[in-house]
C-alpha cells in the first residue's frame, strides 16, 4: 500500500493520501484502476511559458529518454509529460510533412 500511495503522489501530485487510499480501496486494489481513476478526477494545472520552455530544453538535452524527461518535469505527472512529447513530436512531423508537400508543389510549378 506505501508503494502505490509513493507512486500515486508522483503521478497525481494534487491527490491527498485519503483520496487517493479511497480510489485504491474502491478499484477493489487494483493499482491501474485506482491511478486512472485518480487521474481523471484530478484537475490538470496549465504548462506555464516557463514550464512549456523548461520542457523544450529538457527535450533537447534528453531527446527521447522519457525518465529524463520526467525527471526533469518532476513537478509534472508523468502521463502529461509523456502526452506532451508525443503531441510535439506528432505536430513537428505534420508541419514538416505540410512544408515538403508544399516544397513538391512548388518544384512541380516549375517544372511545368
Amino acid at each position: 500500500v506505501a508503494k502505490f500511495v509513493q507512486r500515486a503522489k508522483r503521478e497525481t501530485p494534487a491527490a491527498d493520501d485519503a483520496t487517493i487510499l479511497e480510489a485504491y480501496l474502491a478499484s477493489g486494489y487494483d493499482a491501474t484502476a485506482a491511478l486512472a481513476a485518480l487521474a481523471s478526477a484530478a484537475p490538470k494545472a496549465p504548462w506555464t511559458p516557463g514550464d512549456a520552455a523548461a520542457f523544450e530544453r529538457a527535450v533537447a538535452e534528453h531527446g527521447d529518454d522519457v525518465a529524463k524527461l520526467c525527471a526533469a518535469m518532476g513537478h509534472k505527472p508523468r502521463r502529461e509529460v509523456v502526452s506532451r512529447y508525443f503531441r510535439s513530436v506528432h505536430a513537428v512531423g505534420e508541419d514538416k510533412d505540410v512544408d515538403d508537400k508544399a516544397a513538391g508543389a512548388a518544384g512541380d510549378a516549375r517544372r511545368a
